[in-house]
Protein backbone atom coordinates (compact mmCIF):
# COMPACT_ATOMS: atom_id res chain seq x y z
CA UNK A 1 0.00 0.00 0.00
CA UNK A 2 1.43 3.61 -0.68
CA UNK A 3 0.21 6.44 1.71
CA UNK A 4 1.47 9.70 0.77
CA UNK A 5 3.48 11.61 3.01
CA UNK A 6 0.88 14.04 3.66
CA UNK A 7 -1.31 11.42 5.39
CA UNK A 8 1.77 10.21 7.46
CA UNK A 9 2.91 13.68 8.74
CA UNK A 10 -0.69 14.03 10.57
CA UNK A 11 -0.83 10.34 11.36
CA UNK A 12 -0.50 10.03 15.18
CA UNK A 13 -1.92 6.20 15.24
CA UNK A 14 -1.35 2.57 13.12
CA UNK A 15 -2.81 -0.10 13.84
CA UNK A 16 -1.84 -3.44 11.97
CA UNK A 17 -5.26 -6.27 12.63
CA UNK A 18 -5.11 -10.19 12.08
CA UNK A 19 -8.31 -10.32 9.89
CA UNK A 20 -10.40 -13.20 11.14
CA UNK A 21 -13.34 -12.91 8.74
CA UNK A 22 -15.53 -10.87 6.57
CA UNK A 23 -17.65 -7.99 7.66
CA UNK A 24 -20.76 -8.67 9.24
CA UNK A 25 -22.47 -5.99 6.55
CA UNK A 26 -22.17 -2.95 4.10
CA UNK A 27 -19.99 -0.36 5.64
CA UNK A 28 -18.85 -2.62 8.73
CA UNK A 29 -15.33 -3.04 9.71
CA UNK A 30 -13.65 -6.31 9.41
CA UNK A 31 -13.07 -8.29 12.59
CA UNK A 32 -9.37 -9.33 14.10
CA UNK A 33 -7.71 -8.57 16.43
CA UNK A 34 -4.81 -5.67 16.73
CA UNK A 35 -1.74 -7.76 16.45
CA UNK A 36 1.01 -4.47 16.17
CA UNK A 37 0.74 -0.77 16.51
CA UNK A 38 3.02 2.54 16.04
CA UNK A 39 2.17 5.75 17.73
CA UNK A 40 3.73 9.14 17.07
CA UNK A 41 6.93 9.76 15.89
CA UNK A 42 7.69 5.73 14.97
CA UNK A 43 4.76 5.77 12.90
CA UNK A 44 7.21 7.18 10.09
CA UNK A 45 9.78 4.69 10.68
CA UNK A 46 7.54 1.89 10.92
CA UNK A 47 6.09 2.73 7.03
CA UNK A 48 10.15 4.03 6.14
CA UNK A 49 10.70 0.15 7.00
CA UNK A 50 7.98 -1.05 5.30
CA UNK A 51 8.57 0.52 2.17
CA UNK A 52 12.29 -0.79 2.31
CA UNK A 53 10.44 -4.32 2.61
CA UNK A 54 8.40 -4.09 -0.18
CA UNK A 55 11.30 -2.27 -2.66
CA UNK A 56 13.58 -6.15 -1.41
CA UNK A 57 10.47 -8.09 -2.81
CA UNK A 58 9.34 -9.08 1.03
CA UNK A 59 5.74 -11.00 1.60
CA UNK A 60 3.96 -11.57 4.07
CA UNK A 61 2.28 -14.38 2.44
Amino acid sequence: MLIPVEAVDGTALIEVVRLTGLPAGRDQPYPGAVVAHWTGSDVAAALTLLSLFRRAGVSST
